[in-house]
């Protein structure tokens, strides 16, 4: 647990009593991830209620859980510390943990590159600072918490991705770790389902600003087209993105040069890759880095460093195909962008699209999927299209290429492609973390 705290003095934070002076060691929600002398925190879901699991978590190491007051059941050796709403004592817990200790924090939000941009600063700047960042993908009202509680001891600094799924969400992300610097990236229609317009969201998101101890906005350009974010005057912002920014990239594949309008320099580096989409969330990354008085030839050096995260359009190659796993997250904005940037192998090969279902779209899911259909037929050669929702982009590419399914089974999809797949060919996978597409490619190397 950040800065190591006792059964006892947590219990003391929620206004609870606990007569045991063990020191904890981290926080979990999932009693499969708890470790020796671990907190575990019994949170109430729409489908798993965490109070069923204390005799795993015990089980596990934990030496003490957060319960709800109407609990009554065993106890299962663990210090059981009641409270009214576990959810809400784990938030207040981050909270405390914020305000004692005063760590430096970096957030970042928007509906695609959280996690790249997260983990490219956090590459960027952890030669200079003590800095901690957001688990994984664990950015919403459980996972900010998690991430902050489960931070690294000595961190001066956390970088903490924020995600919503709903209204007045950041509001609560904000409360728990107010940024000193925030970054919002592209809003795109990703859980439009929940915001009656996509200036709803944008408006939501931007709420980041909203921190008491913000210094500094960085704002996609794109997002200047919200009057919520261009007619706000009231925190001090920079914009990154485009010629019209004030820092903006020049590419030509892995060698880019980036204008910084603000101090009139120009800066070229050499990347370890060419998307674009990875390109972008360096841009963001490094003049934040710099903000951070990161020197140049620093973030030049350490840019050798950056990597894809897990599922982020990670390449793997086997027996001369090259798979691209990107199915952690999709929405239309992430997916376009995946599609324009799979690579061509050769004249004889073919491009493979594994797609999942793009959920949380509300009335616009219709559309987009077959927005995205037409899309589809510029770059891929054979179409699979996975999940119910998914069946209007099929319908579109299937109309002009019949080369394309429509299937429930992920294993009807890993049939047709071990059959099909040749030396030399691509396969791109994107969906969501639900749709686990992944799976997929784990059938298709276990057959190598």
């Amino acid at each position: 647990m950040y800065k190591r705290q006792s059964v006892n003095r947590v219990a003391k934070r929620l206004n609870q009593v606990a007569e045991d002076e063990r020191v904890l060691s981290d926080v979990a929600v999932d009693s499969r991830k708890c470790s020796e002398n671990a907190l575990f925190i019994a949170t109430r879901g729409d489908r798993v209620d965490g109070h069923s699991f204390l005799k795993n978590a015990k089980e596990k190491g934990a030496i003490a859980a957060v319960v709800s007051k109407d609990y009554s059941g065993e106890d299962f050796g663990l210090s059981l510390i009641k409270v009214d709403d576990p959810l809400l004592a784990m938030q207040d817990l981050a909270m405390g943990m914020i305000k004692d200790y005063s760590p430096f924090v970096v957030a970042i939000t928007g509906s695609v590159g959280k996690t790249t941009t997260k983990e490219f600063l956090y590459t960027l700047v952890k030669e200079r600072y003590n800095v901690s960042k957001t688990i994984s993908s664990y950015n919403g009202q459980i996972g900010l918490p998690l991430s902050i509680l489960n931070a690294d001891e000595d961190a001066e600094m956390l970088i903490l991705e924020m995600g919503i799924s709903h209204p007045f969400e950041m509001d609560t992300l904000i409360e728990i770790a107010p940024p000193q610097i925030a970054i919002l990236g592209r809003v795109a229609e990703a859980h439009l389902g929940h915001f009656d317009s996509l200036e709803h969201l944008a408006s939501e998101k931007a709420k980041i600003f909203n921190s008491k101890h913000l210094r500094m906005g960085f704002v996609h350009e794109s997002n200047m087209k919200f009057s919520c974010i261009k007619e706000n005057h009231i925190f001090k912002k920079y914009t990154y993105g485009s010629v019209n920014s004030d820092y903006y990239l020049s590419a030509k594949e892995q060698h880019v040069d980036l204008t910084d309008k603000v101090k009139e320099e120009k800066i070229s580096f050499t990347l370890p890759f060419s998307e674009t989409h990875f390109q972008e969330n360096f841009l963001a990354s490094a003049i934040v880095a710099s903000y951070l008085n990161m020197p140049w030839s620093s973030i030049r050096k350490r840019a050798q460093l950056l990597k894809p995260f897990k599922h982020r359009f990670e390449k793997k190659m086997i027996e001369d195909v090259l798979y691209i796993d990107d199915t952690y997250n999709c929405n239309p904005l992430n997916l376009e962008v995946g599609l324009k940037n799979i690579p061509k192998r050769g004249a004889n090969s073919k491009v493979f699209a594994v797609v999942g279902e793009m959920r949380e779209l509300g009335e616009n899911s219709k559309r987009a999927h077959e927005s995205l259909g037409e899309i589809a037929l510029d770059y891929v050669d054979e179409l699979f299209c996975f999940g119910e929702e998914s069946y209007p982009l099929y319908q579109v590419f299937h109309a002009k290429n019949s080369s394309a399914i429509h299937t429930l089974e992920k294993s009807a999809i890993y049939q047709v492609l071990k059959d099909k797949v040749s030396p030399g060919d691509v396969v791109y996978l994107k969906g969501g973390n639900a749709n686990k597409l992944w799976e997929i490619l784990d059938m298709l190397m276990e057959k190598v």
